[in-house]
């Protein structure tokens, strides 16, 4: 990702006063949002799964459905569809990552240090998710 890759050159020249000790240091929130994301992670994909999965049980099967083009009436099909719970889940954890991405940017140029340090805590938990959803993990 690309706030990892950037933190020591965009900290290096944004904030001089700090030396190699101090910007090493400044890695440490997305560690620690990285231990964080292992406890939330799973939890918020499942939380969506479930809810996504008992709305799946609710709709009944016998239900009918009419085509728009045609007029005609049609059997539901009665699969849950895994990859579109998938879908909605990245759509609004992607929202949120590029909301943060943005303002970390933002943040490097006008901001103290502290509000990029805590951009970098929040995107970490939200880039592992986009991580465990796009390769299949949920």
């Amino acid at each position: 990702m690309l706030i990892p890759a950037s933190t020591a050159s965009l900290f290096e020249r944004a904030y001089p006063t700090l030396n190699q000790t101090a910007i090493g240091l400044c890695f440490l929130p997305m560690a620690f949002g990285a231990i964080g994301s292992t406890f939330t992670t799973g939890k918020l994909l499942d939380r969506t799964y479930r809810i996504e999965r008992k709305k799946w049980e609710e709709t009944p099967l016998d239900s009918d459905t009419r085509d728009e083009k045609t007029g005609k009436i049609t059997k539901l099909e009665h699969t849950f569809h895994i990859e579109k719970v998938r879908l909605k889940a990245t759509l609004g954890y992607a929202a949120v990552l590029l909301a943060t991405v943005a303002s970390y940017g933002w943040s490097i140029a006008k901001a103290p240090l502290p509000v990029p340090l805590i951009l970098q805590f929040i995107s970490k938990p939200i880039f592992s998710i986009q991580i465990l959803v796009s390769y299949g993990y949920f």
